[in-house]
């Protein structure tokens, strides 16, 4: 119950003086509770806090005069005609609350509180409040500041793949015509342009990677992977860098370990690929590349070893360090020096981890190591939808190669859409198409009706989804295929281009002889 009028009159004790005192000069907002939540004390942060006067503070107000006091000062983000519920609410919550942890309070000056109610020996209800407005400004600064990046991130990725795209095309295309058109001399000049645009478009992947894990936007789906079709993911793109390198790569059979890896299995596959291909780039020629795998202490550990220089002992620290070659820059051999600082992180998300050993003049073994989901179970492969067939004598791309056909490419970038058309001058008897925005698209689709559309998908006036919607809601253009070729390589654009229906999804830079090859595809699904 709460004190008599006589009972507030007289002087504390000296004990409580000194309390009093030190629950003053706290810095956290302080307010002592009776069982009819009455203010017994309401310490000097508190008033501050709350522009409490002191008439008010030393009179014992009840917690209910205390919310309408607030109200009255604007502090609550309610609503007028919310007034009744909110105070039901803060009521029942600080009869809850006792112990269970903090809440948080954003008021309509831009301030945060975090308060909780703990019960004393003696029955009060004590509760604190502390400002934290300072500690979540700085959360949510830093948590634009990394959408910033990563959208600036995003925007730059597609701002410099798309003439990234005429540049190594161009090249791509040169390199087609080099025995007729090119000397020597000039086959050596395109090779080197091909050569460092496939560089600097490596750079963007692995820095706009990075710069998504680091800011948790990359994301992660671990599912039930087989060692061996991780392995089958990645031995296409190996095999020929180290037959041009001239490294012998020996294999491992994962197929006698019946285990399932806990991962996301196409981040797995780029994590592995990164160390392969160090492993590849810095032995010399004539020297073996070897991977082992097996399982250990509830984990599947896939190792690289290579008989390249090593690593210096004193620069062994620095290993996993972004942008850090260690001393490579001036070897000839090209690279960022992220891959290894991108792996890790990669890696990591997948809850696995990453190690190395190192002799310098003796090679390295990098390996990483994955959870494991269990065993294999035995199931009824499912059968995959199989491509039209080649006619007799006739190879992958044969279609394609006897042209016949007309092909509308729809793109707002002018290089882009000059290089399709040399691109499709290569190929007899092709009616070729070209539209510079997605309305202009529309319009020569339903005049021409094409055998085939290309479609960007960003594009000023509307992007290349709603191109696809309209086409498919026409019934002139409703069964032609369409191919999405763009420079948005994010997982989630290609699940989402897929999903929307697009026949093939092919992302720039464009490699020439995968886009003639899922043409090929196109036009014999629709046997012209």
């Amino acid at each position: 119950m709460h004190a008599s009028d006589s009972e507030t009159t007289r002087p504390p004790a000296t004990g409580e003086n000194d309390l009093h005192a030190a629950l003053h000069a706290i810095r956290y907002g302080i307010l002592l509770l009776d069982a009819e939540f009455r203010a017994v004390f309401i310490n000097q942060a508190f008033r501050r806090m709350w522009r409490l006067p002191d008439a008010m503070a030393d009179s014992h107000p009840s917690f209910a005069q205390l919310l309408e006091h607030g109200w009255s000062q604007g502090f609550y983000r309610v609503q007028e005609g919310d007034h009744d519920r909110y105070f039901a609410e803060r009521m029942a919550q600080v009869e809850r609350l006792d112990g269970s942890g903090q809440v948080r309070l954003d008021l309509q000056d831009g301030r945060h509180l975090l308060f909780e109610s703990v019960t004393l020996p003696n029955g009060q209800r004590m509760l604190t409040y502390a400002d934290v407005s300072p500690l979540v400004e700085a959360v949510q600064a830093a948590e634009s500041a990394n959408r910033a990046k990563a959208d600036f991130l995003s925007g730059m990725s597609h701002e410099l793949r798309t003439p990234l795209n005429a540049v190594i095309g161009f090249a791509q295309l040169l390199e087609m015509q080099a025995r007729d058109r090119l000397s020597a001399q000039q086959a050596g000049f395109v090779e080197y342009i091909r050569r460092g645009g496939d560089h600097l478009l490596r750079l963007i992947d692995d820095v706009l990677s990075f710069a998504k894990v680091d800011a948790g936007k990359l994301p992660v789906r671990p599912e039930a992977v087989r060692p061996a079709d991780l392995l089958d993911d990645i031995r296409p793109i190996v095999m020929p860098l180290a037959e041009q390198a001239q490294i012998f790569v020996d294999w491992p059979d994962p197929s006698g370990f019946p285990l399932l890896l806990q991962a996301d299995r196409m981040r797995a596959a780029q994590a592995l690929l990164n160390l392969l291909s160090n492993a590849v780039k810095y032995s010399p020629a004539g020297s073996r590349v070897r991977l082992e795998c097996g399982p250990g202490d509830g984990m599947f550990r896939i190792a690289v070893h290579d008989e390249g220089p090593g690593i210096p002992y004193d620069r062994q620290g620095e290993v996993f360090q972004p942008f850090n070659r260690l001393g490579r820059e001036a070897g000839g051999i090209e690279g960022s020096g992220i891959g290894l600082a991108l792996t890790r992180k990669l890696v990591a998300s997948m809850q696995g981890r990453i190690g190395f050993s190192s002799r310098p003049g003796e090679g390295s073994c990098f390996w990483i190591e994955l959870p494991l989901a269990g065993r294999v179970e035995e199931a009824d492969p499912v059968a995959a939808t199989p491509l039209p067939e080649a006619k007799e004598g006739e190879d992958e791309t044969g279609v394609v190669l006897r042209g016949g056909f007309s092909l509308l490419y729809i793109e707002d970038n002018a290089p882009n859409r000059v290089l399709m058309q040399h691109v499709m001058a290569t190929l007899p008897d092709v009616r070729y198409l070209a539209a510079a925005s997605g309305a202009e698209g529309l319009a020569a689709a339903r005049a021409s009706h094409p055998d085939v559309i290309i479609t960007d998908i960003n594009m000023p006036d509307m992007n290349g989804y709603e191109v696809l919607q309209h086409l498919r809601a026409a019934p002139e253009t409703a069964a032609i295929p369409v191919l999405a070729l763009t420079s948005d390589v994010h997982p989630e654009a290609i699940e989402r281009g897929r999903a929307a229906g697009f026949d093939l999804y092919i992302t720039k830079p464009v490699d020439l002889a995968a886009l003639l090859r899922g043409l090929d595809r196109l036009l014999r699904s629709r046997a012209i």
